[in-house]
């Protein structure tokens, strides 16, 4: 656990710093990197029940942490890492992200993912849920 939230505040400072290369400049006409949401979430669980860890009866926290970066305004990038633990252990980690090119301002080429990991627990099955998919999304209003 205390490994993990290591991990979490080393991606905290990280992008902290990022933003501040990213705003260093303010009269050049563009920004190559813009930082435009970085959050945590600490939560305790009332219930959580999943399929990959069914014997766990002692499940407490989800962890989130957030963060969306675009490139030129062009290439956007939109990330969320999950993770539930225990007192003791952390169990999953999943990785959601969306991201994608900025064509018109109708129009994006997109792609999603979304993995699932199973940690310090042994599983029948070494693979593990995930998602990937591409196409393209229609702004109507933004």
């Amino acid at each position: 656990m205390k490994t993990s939230i290591a991990y979490i505040f080393l991606a905290f400072f990280v992008l902290i710093g990022l933003t501040d290369i990213a705003q260093a400049d303010q009269t050049l006409p563009y920004h190559v990197l813009n930082v435009e949401k970085f959050s945590y979430e600490h939560k305790w669980t009332d219930k959580v029940r999943d399929p990959f860890i069914p014997n766990e009866r002692n499940w407490r926290y989800k962890d989130n942490l957030y963060w969306n970066v675009s490139i030129f305004k062009e290439f956007f990038w939109d990330n969320n890492v999950e993770m539930y633990s225990t007192d003791s252990k952390v169990l999953s980690v999943g990785w959601q992200f969306y991201m994608g090119v900025r064509v018109t301002d109708w129009l994006d080429i997109v792609k999603d993912h979304h993995s699932r990991h199973v940690m310090e627990e042994e599983r029948p099955s070494h693979s593990f849920p995930v998602e990937d998919s591409y196409g393209f999304r229609l702004n109507f209003i933004k």
